[in-house]
């Protein structure tokens, strides 16, 4: 039996460009097609990684992102070992009536909107999906590092870093990573600490959604674990002694100063709690704390890259590029992923 990695290198990738990013149209779960250059854009990308030795590829069904998956794939010389995973929870978020529509912005809250997917749920279905990747059983291999593909959609990657990976510091951005939005065929690398778990007496996988409420990784809305609160406090206190070093926004200096002072204030009222946090670390399914650091802390991941398209710079200066459509679609804005 092959031995468990010791920490995952993630690597996210957006599907490749569709008429309807061009045109500015809502998609959600709509299944369109990619366009010529999205196709480029998907075999640039399938040629970047070639060189990468891939273990996995796990892509959203949707056709934009399957079939940019799907030539990634055939690019890893169609490997035996290596297969194509296709997995419904990796979807594009569902806009309900908003989908097929041109996005115009506006003030009402999309949480409104008749159909659409709210964010909880979708939060939710992503981070179901990160616990089983990221859980392992069995002896793990120090030194093993597996590459994991991840093909999926704009709307879907925002929220997995940012209302599950990043608000619970299980994920931590370094200073010289700079987070955008995801573009098309762009890659956002990620380093994991896996988490091992023993052999499962519970016949429910560890991201199974009736088990949310004890997951080792959590969206934000269910609760972070207390060492992961005091671990924000303290990187909250570290950026507000660099802000007062630099120019920034005074009203977000005041916000951080005003939830710092009330979270001190709490540590001073109750001294046991704080402890009590501390002790509130993350478990495994079966109820140990993780020890694996990487060496960002205990269960905690880091960013290597964020929304990167350097690969996709000799694409621009392709004849491609010259033409209206696709100097039109180079600075396309991703509307799923505002509404």
């Amino acid at each position: 039996m092959s031995l468990c990695p010791n920490k995952l290198r993630v690597l996210i990738v957006r599907h490749g460009e569709t008429r309807e990013n061009v045109e500015g149209i809502i998609q959600g779960q709509l299944d369109t097609d990619l366009n010529v250059r999205g196709r480029l854009q998907a075999d640039v990308t399938g040629r970047f990684l070639s060189s990468t030795r891939i273990d996995r590829v796990i892509a959203s069904p949707l056709k934009r992102a399957a079939d940019t998956a799907r030539t990634i794939h055939k690019h890893q010389n169609c490997s035996p070992t290596l297969k194509l995973e296709f997995d419904d929870r990796l979807k594009e978020r569902a806009f309900g009536v908003l989908e097929g529509h041109v996005y115009h912005g506006g003030s009402s809250k999309p949480e409104d909107t008749e159909g659409i997917e709210r964010m909880e749920p979708f939060s939710e279905r992503l981070g179901s999906f990160w616990n089983d990747l990221v859980t392992r059983t069995g002896e793990v291999n120090d030194d093993k590092i597996e590459t994991v593909v991840l093909v999926s959609h704009g709307a879907a990657i925002s929220a997995l870093m940012n209302q599950v990976l990043i608000p619970g510091r299980y994920l931590l951005v370094p200073p010289s990573v700079q987070p955008s939005r995801f573009w098309n065929c762009s890659i956002t690398e990620l380093l994991i600490p896996v988490i091992n778990t023993s052999h499962p007496t519970n016949t429910k996988s560890p991201g199974h959604l009736s088990r949310k409420t004890t997951w080792s990784i959590r969206p934000i809305h269910l609760g972070v674990q207390g060492s992961q609160f005091l671990l924000d406090h303290d990187l909250q206190k570290k950026f507000l002694a660099m802000a007062n070093a630099n120019s920034v926004a005074e009203t977000a200096i005041k916000q951080v100063e005003t939830r710092i002072r009330r979270t001190e204030s709490e540590f001073e009222r109750d001294p046991k709690g704080k402890e009590q946090l501390k002790q509130d670390t993350i478990k495994a399914p079966d109820g140990k704390s993780v020890e694996n650091d990487i060496g960002y802390g205990k269960a905690i991941g880091v960013v290597v890259k964020w929304s990167n398209v350097d690969h996709l710079k000799q694409i621009d200066k392709s004849a491609l590029s010259s033409t209206v459509n696709s100097s039109a679609s180079s600075s396309n804005t991703n509307v799923d992923e505002l509404v």
